[in-house]
């Protein structure tokens, strides 16, 4: 289409932002790309999950806690963040509950240190920056180093028999 070719070659400029953002938009609702719990369905899972009790839950990326906080019957969970500054949120909002593990860390298959690429929007990262890929160039703008650990030796230390539900 030669309008979106037009926009293509002025990427960059204000107006072509706007275009881009404008349709952006879209396509996320279309692709029910949000974090919105009722609208991306795991609002459903959450649900289906509080009809148990004793579960073994692993929250991984858990952010600062609000996917966690969501489950009522008092199921184990292990939340994992590797971002420190996140992980310090969600030790506030979670910390003082007996039944959740609050680990400063990612889970991986090593041990270890990895690149964790961060946009100026601070709940927004990857851990696979494509070279060559604009959007990805110009939207991580800073690196952070953190601390991986080997999920089987995880499981193993804390003598984890069953993870009934993982959330990555």
């Amino acid at each position: 289409n030669l309008f979106f070719l037009f926009v293509a070659k002025n990427r960059g400029s204000k107006w072509a932002n706007k275009v881009y953002e404008f349709f952006r938009g879209g396509v996320s609702i279309m692709d029910n790309v949000n974090f919105n719990a009722e609208k991306n369905g795991e609002l459903k899972i959450v649900k289906v999950l509080n009809q148990y009790k004793g579960l073994v839950v692993f929250d991984v990326g858990a952010n600062v806690g609000d996917w966690s906080v969501m489950l009522t019957q008092n199921p184990k969970i292990h939340a994992f963040e590797i971002l420190p500054d996140t992980y310090n949120l969600l030790k506030r909002n979670l910390g003082s509950k007996d039944n959740i593990f609050i680990n400063n860390v990612g889970l991986s298959n090593e041990n270890g240190t990895m690149e964790v690429h961060l946009s100026q929007h601070s709940d927004v990262t990857t851990a696979h920056k494509l070279k060559g890929v604009n959007q990805h160039e110009n939207y991580y703008c800073s690196t952070e180093i953190c601390k991986i650990i080997k999920a089987e030796n995880y499981i193993e230390q804390n003598q984890i028999d069953v993870i009934d539900f993982l959330k990555i």
